[in-house]
Formats: C-alpha cells, structure tokens, sequence
C-alpha cells in the first residue's frame, strides 16, 4: 500500500469514527484523554490525528506544531496539555 493510500485510509476511517459518535476526546488530570466507544473498534486501534506544539518531541513538522497519527484501543491518555 502506497502511503498516499495508507493517509486517505486513516483519514476515512478518522472521519467515520467521529460521524458515528465512536470515538470520544476530554481533558483529564491535565491530558488529552482519547476513548474508542463501538465494540468493533475495541481492541482494533483506531489512528487519531493529533498535533502537538512545536517544541514536542513527537512526530512530524506540520504547520506550526508536530503531528502524528496514534493508534488508540480502548481508552488511553495520550499528551499533556501543557505540550499542546
């Protein structure tokens, strides 16, 4: 698979998620907290797109910040908010 074809896949399957209400972002205890809600994605991670400040050490230039696609399963915190 291309990653031209693995990008538009992450971003159809994002998108699906988030118009079904299958997935749910909050702070908590100052950290984005991410939780995938539908039975057929627990277990399965499900890619989030999610952009940090630029001073992150976290994945690739992307305007201003970094960004990166995390596969989340379940419910996970995953960064700070003081990073953002």
């Amino acid at each position: 698979m291309t990653q031209s074809a693995q990008e538009l896949g992450r971003q159809q399957q994002w998108a699906e998620a988030v118009a079904d209400g299958r997935v749910r972002g909050w702070l908590e205890n100052g950290q984005v907290t991410m939780a995938v809600d539908s039975i057929d994605l627990v277990g399965t991670p499900l890619d989030v797109p999610l952009t940090l400040g630029p001073s992150a050490a976290f994945g690739d230039p992307y305007g201003t910040g970094r960004s990166a696609w995390i596969p989340i399963s379940g419910r996970q915190q995953i960064a700070a908010v003081a990073a953002l």
